[in-house]
């Protein structure tokens, strides 16, 4: 999964956020660290000791014991004591570093111990109140605990990594809450949230099941003041399409062992465009057959590709597919093409000049009917100014300067005008002072 940044909401009267439980290793069990070690963390700043007191109570006042503290420069183990208080030494320099010199301040997270009904509580807290070395207070409220399951909908199998969001019921977006779990490898998942009428969103990405980031599968849960623990209906998600694959090469051999993935366009801007997984890989069996499961995806069309090695050459092909469809799609793998040029300066060779090779997606946008999907070579001219590039074949290219302009661009000097083929396909040559093509 990948991280998401704690954003804080009311809930209560306690300002809390909603975050997930996690376990880090804080020490190196073998000891010191070693020296250069990327994992050890940087030295404390020297400077005058600063204790921070840290103090947690129920809603009661009585001390909570064994909550963890959580926060910026703790890198040990703090816990609450029999009542319910904690230190942490720090340096003021290292205080100051922290909140990048008073200029923002820095977040503490309260954990409750292990199977207490308490949500996690966060707080902001400005580091002149730390430098003057105040108490910081931490009131718990009751929590409620939700528990349930993600399954499939055909088949009521428990389904893994199924992200689930919280928030209360009148957010805006529930899923920027910073408050989450995920299914374990039964579909189950469970969460403590404050006592206030919530919603829950299931979403993520998972391979054969439709469910994305909109909100596909949604609840809304009311909170009863004397519950500690409420089931929820379970979320049933739909089965998405999974695919049979054939992979073939000389002919029509099964290429065994062959990796296979599908891929579709994204873009993240409207003048770039990137592939992305729509599966994920899988081997060929002994036949040259897979099954692809696709994650759900606003896309109507993508693309099976497979390569695989044979006689120490990597091999490769694809073939475009509508979604829509159900039957076995068969992938073709061929070697790789050479592609082979020349580039000239006024007529004579141009040597050591440096090219880039890029893949090219042809569809009509923003006035353009093509756009590059990424690099797949580099080239240096010789001393005849001639270049090549090894290149999966059945794909179009262009070529470019690898320089770019004041404003970031490079400069194409020739686009293949249909997707390459064969062994070895030869370009025009190429004048770099009059960019043209004969």
């Amino acid at each position: 999964m990948s991280p998401i940044n704690p954003r804080t909401v009311v809930a209560a009267v306690v300002s809390c956020v909603f975050t997930s439980m996690a376990t880090a290793q804080v020490r190196d069990p073998f000891g010191a660290a070693v020296p250069g070690d990327p994992f050890a963390a940087p030295a404390v700043p020297e400077g005058d000791p600063v204790i921070v007191r840290f103090r947690v109570t129920d809603v009661s006042g009585k001390p909570v014991v064994g909550a963890s503290i959580r926060g910026p420069g703790i890198r040990v183990r703090t816990v609450t004591n029999e009542e319910g208080k904690a230190d942490w030494i720090a340096t003021d320099n290292q205080l100051l570093q922290l909140s990048d010199n008073k200029t923002k301040p820095l977040r503490f997270k309260v954990s409750p111990p292990r199977g207490a009904c308490m949500p996690d509580l966060t707080r902001l807290v400005q580091v002149q109140t730390l430098l003057r070395q105040e108490e910081l207070e931490f009131q718990t409220r009751p929590g409620v605990e939700l528990r349930g399951r993600a399954v499939g909908a055909s088949d009521g199998q428990g389904i893994q990594g199924v992200v689930l969001y919280f928030a209360a019921k009148t957010a805006s977006n529930p899923m920027r809450s910073g408050y989450y779990t995920v299914t374990n490898d039964k579909g189950e998942w469970s969460m403590v949230i404050p006592r206030v009428d919530s919603q829950i969103v299931a979403a993520g990405s998972v391979p054969g099941y439709k469910i994305g980031p909109e909100r596909t599968y949604s609840t809304t849960v009311e909170i009863p003041t004397e519950v500690k623990s409420i089931d929820i209906p379970e979320f049933e998600i739909e089965q998405s399409q999974s695919r049979t694959v054939f992979v073939v090469v000389d002919g029509n051999e099964a290429m065994s062992n062959a990796q296979v993935e599908a891929l579709y366009p994204i873009w993240p801007t409207d003048d770039f465009v990137m592939y992305e997984s729509l599966s994920p890989k899988k081997s060929t069996d002994e036949e040259g057959r897979c099954f692809l499961e696709f994650k759900h995806a606003d896309c109507t069309t993508a693309i099976i590709r497979a390569t695989g090695q044979r006689n120490g050459v990597e091999y490769s092909g694809r073939t475009e597919i509508q979604l829509e469809e159900t039957g076995p799609v068969e992938v073709r793998l061929l070697p790789p093409v050479t592609i082979i040029g020349t580039l000239t300066r006024g007529g004579e060779p141009a040597p050591g000049v440096q090219l880039v090779l890029y893949e090219t997606l042809n569809v009509t946008r923003n006035s353009r009917d093509w756009f590059d999907v990424g690099k797949r070579g580099d080239a240096v001219t010789d001393e005849q100014g001639k270049f090549e590039f090894s290149a999966e074949p059945d794909v179009q290219y262009a070529i470019a300067l690898n320089q770019r302009s004041d404003v970031g661009k490079q400069r194409v000097l020739h686009r293949t005008p249909k997707p390459v083929a064969g062994e070895r396909h030869d370009l025009p040559q190429i004048d770099l002072e009059t960019q043209s093509t004969h």
